[in-house]
């Protein structure tokens, strides 16, 4: 493959920090726009709890389960009810890094919870921001490996 530039690399590197910074100020994708966007989302959310519930030590679980709460936590418009559900997605991932710490998807399914919390916090988020650097210092370190391996092509 081919190598990547130092300025793709920098570029690279400045988008997830801005990512970081947009998560933290509350900006997200579109919210869900039909209630059978928001109920999917919700069926989703049920079925990987469930999975995971059963299988707690599997990772693939608890990231998948992470990953449904994120979606989930995304598309809700209360505030209390986001914070709870990224809650849900925070525990799942933190499992699935204390089971494999090399877990990409754990981490990055983390990092999104940690910004959906932040979101529905507002400026009771400044207690998880140490935690949200540590992730993101995680995530740029695995694309800073990938990029010198060059697996990642400008």
């Amino acid at each position: 493959m081919a190598k990547v530039s130092k300025k793709t690399a920098l570029l690279l590197q400045l988008a997830i920090r801005w990512v970081m910074v947009l998560a933290f100020l509350g900006v997200s994708r579109v919210p869900a726009q039909t209630q059978a966007d928001s109920d999917r989302f919700k069926q989703i959310y049920a079925a990987a709890r469930t999975r995971f519930a059963s299988a707690s030590t599997n990772v693939t679980a608890a990231w998948e389960f992470g990953r449904a709460a994120y979606d989930l936590a995304d598309s809700l418009s209360n505030d209390q009810e986001r914070s709870e559900v990224a809650q849900t997605g925070i525990d799942a991932c933190r499992q699935a890094v204390s089971l494999d710490p090399n877990s990409a998807p754990a981490h990055y399914y983390w990092a999104l919870n940690l910004g959906e919390s932040a979101r529905a916090k507002k400026v009771g988020a400044l207690k998880i921001l140490h935690e949200m650097e540590l992730n993101s210092a995680k995530l740029l370190s695995w694309i800073r490996h990938w990029i010198t391996a060059g697996r990642i092509a400008p």
